[in-house]
């Protein structure tokens, strides 16, 4: 059983000889021996008529073309939207649609925009009008343009577009080099989450410096290419009054604590400075104790200083050698119950 339908053919590989056609029914294969002698204009986008043949196998419908009965070349489609982002170094990027094509990105590529004055790597969120045509992975940019006629056309379009009433949240995060961020709308366990990006974030001339954690904020909401809920108009809020001041007034653990200077010392030294930190400081009581339990160790004789002499030693008796004479006529020995003078040696 055969079906006369109408689609758009998303892709067609000649290497490999086959192709797919969208349809409103489904995805449709179609092979390159069914095209006949249309097989010349088969090309991504193309406007085709095919018998379609339905089976169901292993559980799921699967349709495929029995002949291709006509072939029209792609129509080009004008739609409004903004650039999303440009790569100079890759040479390409995205445009982000609005209107009916809302949530729908178009690639564009250098070509597009080579001779047109244009930097686009610097225009994120710019309105721009292009002509777009479908192909394998969505739709691709022609030929694009942007003045103030078409800027004010792309304000009417976003303005009227289907998008969702407006929503209370407070941005969750938002990162400045990966472009884009989340609000939240609702608690921390049991919130919802709306994608940010930067091109809407440029386009409504706001900072991206205000978008902090938990900032107040009212915004609208549509649906984009990978079904998130992106956000497509967007107002900050004022903080409440008076939260800033006692966020202030509390003190801030992030605060890191100041660095000490490591000095490389011996593991004993270590361990008697860290011993002394801790240690409460002696009382006057405690230091005398402490001085008093040391054990008294012998005194001893002071060696004397250059030029200074020493005491003579007293002996009672002086031994007859050459060392002992030397050292009694230095006056170094004495003997007990006579002068220096009449020192006698025995």
């Amino acid at each position: 059983m055969t079906n006369l339908v109408r689609g758009t053919l998303a892709f067609f590989n000649r290497t490999k000889g086959f192709g797919i056609v969208r349809t409103d029914v489904g995805d449709v294969f179609l092979h390159a021996t069914k095209a006949g002698a249309f097989l010349d204009q088969l090309v991504d986008g193309a406007s085709v008529e095919i018998d379609v043949v339905t089976r169901f196998e292993l559980g799921e419908y699967k349709r495929s073309a029995a002949r291709v009965m006509a072939v029209s070349e792609p129509q080009p489609i004008m739609a409004y939207g903004c650039v999303k982002w440009y790569d100079a170094a890759k040479g390409f990027g995205y445009i982000s649609l609005v209107g009916e094509f809302a949530g729908q990105d178009a690639r564009i590529n250098r070509a597009v925009i080579d001779g047109s004055g244009f930097d686009l790597a610097a225009c994120a969120g710019m309105p721009v009008r292009v002509t777009i045509e479908p192909n394998g992975r969505g739709y691709g940019v022609t030929a694009f343009a942007s003045d103030e006629a078409i800027v004010a056309a792309y304000s009417a379009i976003v303005n009227t577009s289907q998008l969702s009433g407006w929503l209370d949240g407070h941005i969750k995060w938002f990162n400045t080099a990966k472009k884009f961020g989340f609000i939240r709308v609702g608690g921390e366990m049991d919130g919802e989450d709306f994608f940010l990006h930067i091109s809407t974030v440029q386009r409504l001339n706001l900072s991206v410096h205000a978008l902090q954690p938990d900032h107040p904020v009212r915004f609208r909401h549509a649906p984009n290419l990978r079904g998130k809920r992106e956000v497509q108009e967007l107002e900050l809020l004022e903080s409440t009054p008076g939260a800033d001041a006692v966020l202030a007034s509390e003190p801030s653990s992030d605060v890191p604590a100041p660095k000490t200077k490591r000095i490389r010392t011996s593991s004993a030294a270590r361990r008697d400075k860290l011993a002394a930190l801790v240690a409460p400081p002696p009382t006057e009581a405690a230091d005398v104790q402490s001085k008093s339990a040391r054990p008294d160790k012998p005194r001893q004789t002071p060696r004397p200083h250059k030029g200074e002499r020493l005491a003579a030693v007293e002996v009672t008796e002086l031994p007859d050698t050459e060392l002992a004479r030397q050292m009694a006529a230095q006056g170094l020995v004495h003997v007990n119950g006579a002068d220096k003078s009449s020192t006698s040696l025995h």
